[in-house]
């Protein structure tokens, strides 16, 4: 659909064994097949999926679901359980066809406005700072701009064609950063208003 972009989905930063380089029930699931699992990719709809097991990450699913790892103990009389810690599991999912890395789990538009509600905000940096440590110092890094961006961007270059294309979907307008303009980015932008196309760098057409 896309051809060969660059595009990634933002739940795809899990905590995986393996690395494929990924509520309400009030409106619908964000996959056209209407699939809370995901079983075809969510871009160009092949079946032809990679998949590794994972985690998601313990702010995700607190935020989206009010889930919080537990702690399993001998007391819960699980016979067939072992003790230790639990966490949500899902799957990141490499597309055999377009490239899009992506989360299994697909999430509704009230879900949706729940992880992005506030974003950046205190209450919400307070909350991922506890799941993850370190995180309001990374932010702030992060919105200065990251210094280290041209030797990413110099490794990747080997692995993308000469005018990569990049999706950012999610987040705000500082979540993009690159400093080659040979990148056409795309940004849809959902911590103001769930799901609407906010900005654009470059075209559709384009992408």
């Amino acid at each position: 659909m896309f051809g060969n972009p660059f595009v990634t989905d933002p739940f795809a930063f899990l905590h995986s064994r393996k690395r494929l380089a990924y509520g309400n029930e009030e409106r619908a699931p964000m996959t056209t097949s209407g699939e809370r699992i995901a079983s075809r990719c969510v871009c160009c709809q092949s079946d032809n999926l990679q998949k590794s097991p994972a985690i998601l990450m313990p702010f995700i699913a607190k935020r989206t679901f009010g889930w919080e790892p537990a702690q399993i103990t001998e007391d819960w009389n699980l016979h067939d359980i072992k003790t230790g810690m639990a966490y949500p599991l899902c799957n990141s999912v490499r597309c055999a066809s377009c490239g899009l890395v992506f989360l299994d789990i697909r999430f509704n538009d009230s879900e949706m406005a729940s992880l992005y509600s506030g974003y950046r905000g205190k209450e919400y940096t307070a909350l991922r700072e506890r799941f993850e440590p370190g995180y309001a110092s990374r932010a702030v890094i992060i919105a200065q701009g990251a210094t280290h961006i041209p030797k990413v961007e110099a490794f990747l270059s080997a692995y993308v064609n000469s005018r990569p294309r990049l999706l950012d979907w999610g987040g705000t307008q500082d979540s993009i950063h690159h400093s080659s303009r040979n990148v056409a980015s795309f940004m849809c932008m959902t911590s103001r208003i769930s799901l609407s196309w906010m900005e654009r760098q470059g075209s559709t057409r384009e992408l």
